[in-house]
């Protein structure tokens, strides 16, 4: 695999890992150099000419899923420890696909406020969904957690990573 912009401090060693065929906000080269991905804060794209090829940071020793998370840092050109503040968008789960969803659930609200916000109800059928606001105003965008394996866990959306999550179960998920 081929490995890309690294930072070690004395416990951490964080590392950018190519994943191949793997692109899942649909992000496209426009120009050359290395561009964060738009909605996953732990991808970013090396583009030359419209040849993109896309890396995820992850914390070396781990398989990137739900331990070890990094984000990549485009002042530095480099994956750094993951927080709250280094993270504005989503963290990139291999084990899920993050899909939109055709329908709106009746607890989504229009945009209010830009960012990403978990869609809850009193039955709990959709902690498998989230809704994005991109703007901070007009109708949210609401996408659903998948998994990437067929009869895998079915899992939820992880507000306080930002993540789709097989640690949180959905039992009762729309499906």
């Amino acid at each position: 695999r081929a490995q890309l912009a690294a930072q070690t401090t004395p416990a951490t060693y964080f590392e950018a890992v190519e994943v191949r065929s793997v692109n899942p906000s649909g992000y496209e080269c426009i120009t050359d150099g290395i561009h964060t991905d738009l909605m996953f804060c732990n991808l970013f794209h090396a583009c030359s000419g419209r040849t993109r090829r896309t890396f995820q940071c992850r914390q070396t020793g781990t398989d990137g899923v739900n331990e070890g998370v990094s984000t990549f840092d485009l002042n530095t050109k480099s994956c750094v420890r993951f927080s709250p503040y280094s993270c504005q968008t989503l963290l990139y789960n291999q084990e899920f696909v993050i899909l939109p969803v055709m329908f709106k659930p009746p607890t989504v609200s229009p945009c209010g406020k830009e960012g990403f916000f978990p869609v809850s109800d009193v039955t709990a059928q959709y902690c498998n969904m989230f809704a994005w606001c991109p703007n901070g105003h007009g109708e949210a965008k609401v996408f659903e957690c998948v998994p990437s394996l067929p009869g895998a866990h079915l899992g939820a959306f992880d507000m306080s990573r930002r993540s789709c999550t097989s640690r949180t179960s959905c039992p009762r998920a729309r499906q």
